[in-house]
């Protein structure tokens, strides 16, 4: 840990500061800790009479070197803005954050960022929706991108939870404190991502909870972070538009995927390709926009990878398109459990289903 680490501990904690003013104090007094001793005439210079004399309250009860000992007894590490740890890719962002907290592989975050891809939408997305985010995934994961999105539900989780299942690295950027209660998809999660070499970061101090506003905040960390930000179904007031926005304005790539023009999911996606945004019409899209070569093993190795009931329910799709109920009956197979595999291999991407319900192998990677 920096010497002046504990004093940007300080400021991401200090109340009415934040990244903007914290960029003016920096560039007046050089270094962070003489930002934090500096006497209330000099804040006043730059700072406001109210926000110096709530920084000088703060500074008096605050003990910053106690603080950052605590959060790495707790695994949290501290990244403070200038540190070598720091995403280069967020220095260059419009007010870049004081200073990042993890959880996980700190190592990650020293990547190019040309090998981090955004995957956002919508918290209640359909099922092709959750399909298309796992095939996008998976396929992105097993060509050694690194998938950054925000744990909460819908895509993003299906977007974490598809990379960890090829064994893939992901990045989890919170609207709140790492510490801080909220409803994502939970601490299993959260522990899968650490667990599979992957890091959660905030740029909120821990125990910080979710305010309006913090998503919107969090989103520009989203995009930074990234070379890409893919866009899955969101509605025309989705905060994915957001993100959208500020990958658009960071000079970041945006692929957005077409929906239904009949479904409110399809506005955000929809738009976007209207606006410019490369349109998605397979996973490959993305891949052969940056002159890469999908692997052409890739299917075999999911379909490798099947347990016994899933092997052959694709052994008899790849004969013929049937229903649910028919493949129960061929294969003498409960329907249930026929439901539940074909679900499966649904979102593994392996097969498909038509307008008439059938299904059928899909053709597309997953």
């Amino acid at each position: 840990m920096s010497d002046q680490t504990p004093y940007y501990l300080a400021f991401s904690y200090a109340p009415g500061i934040g990244p903007y003013r914290f960029s003016l104090l920096l560039e007046e007094f050089k270094t962070v800790e003489n930002i934090y001793n500096a006497s209330k005439l000099e804040l006043g210079q730059i700072l406001g009479p109210r926000t110096v004399e709530k920084f000088l309250i703060f500074r008096k009860e605050f003990r910053p070197h106690s603080i950052s000992n605590e959060l790495y007894k707790k695994g949290i590490h501290i990244i403070p803005f200038g540190s070598p740890e720091y995403p280069m890719q967020l220095v260059h962002i419009p007010d870049p954050p004081i200073c990042l907290y993890l959880r996980g592989n700190v190592k990650l975050l020293s990547e190019p960022y040309e090998k981090y891809i955004a995957i956002v939408g919508t918290r209640v997305p359909s099922t092709y929706g959750r399909i298309t985010t796992r095939q996008c995934a998976r396929l992105l994961s097993d060509h050694g991108y690194i998938i950054v999105s925000g744990m909460a539900y819908g895509i993003d989780s299906e977007a974490h939870a598809a990379t960890l299942d090829v064994n893939g690295k992901t990045v989890a950027v919170l609207g709140c404190g790492l510490e801080a209660g909220y409803p994502y998809t939970g601490g299993q999660m959260a522990q899968r991502i650490i667990d599979g070499g992957g890091a959660i970061i905030s740029e909120f101090s821990p125990a910080t909870i979710t305010k309006k506003g913090f998503f919107v905040t969090r989103n520009r960390l989203v995009s930074g972070l990234c070379k890409a930000v893919v866009v899955v179904e969101g509605s025309d007031k989705s905060g994915t538009l957001t993100t959208a926005k500020y990958a658009q304005d960071q000079g970041r790539d945006l692929f957005a995927v077409p929906s239904n023009i009949n479904s409110y999911l399809s506005k955000a996606p929809n738009f976007l390709i209207s606006q410019g945004a490369t349109i998605v019409t397979a996973p490959e899209d993305i891949l052969k926009y940056y002159n890469i070569k999908p692997k052409q093993d890739y299917k075999k190795f999911l379909v490798e990878n099947l347990n016994e009931d899933e092997a052959r329910v694709a052994d008899h799709l790849a004969k013929e398109f049937s229903y649910a109920d028919d493949i129960a009956r061929k294969l003498k197979i409960p329907i249930i459990l026929v439901s539940n595999t074909l679900t499966t291999l649904e979102l593994k991407g392996i097969i498909a289903k038509n307008d008439k319900g059938e299904y059928y192998i899909s053709n597309g990677h997953s």
